[in-house]
């Protein structure tokens, strides 16, 4: 998790909704600024899993990675 100016930036949020949704709890229980972004790493599927629940709850967050992720 990277603090900006903007707010929260999460690398890689994990390998499953379930996973994702702990992941916010946790980053809620550190910060509460908004996540605005996510950013993947690569297209291995353990590393972006997670981006529906992080986007379920910050439907205007943006997510970034390799453009075969994207795909």
């Amino acid at each position: 998790i990277v603090q900006t100016s903007a707010g929260l930036v999460i690398i890689d949020p994990g390998s499953t909704v379930q996973v994702g949704e702990n992941v916010l709890t946790d980053v809620k229980n550190i910060s509460d600024l908004p996540i605005v972004a996510v950013f993947n790493t690569h297209i291995h599927c353990e590393h972006w899993l997670a981006n529906q629940a992080v986007k379920a709850a910050y439907p205007e967050l943006t997510i970034s990675g390799h453009p075969e992720m994207m795909a």
